[in-house]
């Protein structure tokens, strides 16, 4: 059964990775064959063989020979073993503090030795140690914290509310930098010695 909703894709070097929101699924696409060639799910009215529950998948990303899924019902990341099918952890998260928690963890980001999840109703940056499995610090970044991405030296959150991007020194766990760009910033990536950022007008 392919797809129905797509709404987050992860590449880990074998394929990508896509959630899909309808039927509480992570599917594995291959890149070759462009072909669903790993289904993991929950069975919804049941579907797939070999299924798991991955909860309410909201946000993924890929590091350290893992999958990480985010789930923004049960406020937790789970860390999935693509090979077995399985969760095999979960990293429960900070009790929500509003409605807007349930938009938490919106968005996730692997590197520098840790796994970051953004919290866009607590305006937070959290970090979780992949070996650990287990939430080590949290650090305040700014209002509507969405995108996260990692590279060029630091961990970066685009804050939509505040209309900011926040610099994180991954070696000290603080914000280094506040860039003011004004609207609504909010997916980030590094690439080409550069950090991009989408801006809603």
């Amino acid at each position: 059964m392919p797809p129905s909703y797509v709404h987050a894709v992860a590449g880990d070097g074998h394929g990508i990775w896509a959630l899909d929101e309808t039927q509480a699924a992570a599917f594995r696409i291959d890149h070759r064959s462009r072909k669903v060639t790993l289904p993991v799910a929950r069975a919804v009215g049941g579907a797939f063989d070999r299924s798991f529950d991955v909860g309410d998948p909201e946000r993924i990303v890929t590091g350290f020979g893992r999958l990480w899924i985010g789930d923004g019902v049960t406020g937790a990341l789970n860390e999935v073993n693509p090979s077995a099918r399985s969760v095999v952890a979960s990293v429960p998260l900070p009790t929500p503090v509003s409605a807007l928690a349930l938009l938490d963890p919106s968005a996730l980001a692997a590197g520098d030795g840790a796994v970051w999840l953004t919290s866009y109703a607590r305006g937070q940056l959290w970090r979780v140690d992949p070996n650990l499995v287990s939430l080590t610090k949290t650090i305040q970044v700014g209002r509507g914290a969405t995108g996260v991405a990692v590279g060029e030296g630091g961990v970066w959150v685009a804050n939509s509310l505040d209309g900011t991007v926040s610099r994180v020194d991954p070696g000290t766990n603080k914000v280094v930098a506040t860039i003011q760009l004004g609207h609504l910033p909010s997916w980030v990536a590094v690439g080409g010695g550069r950090v991009w950022v989408s801006v809603q007008p």
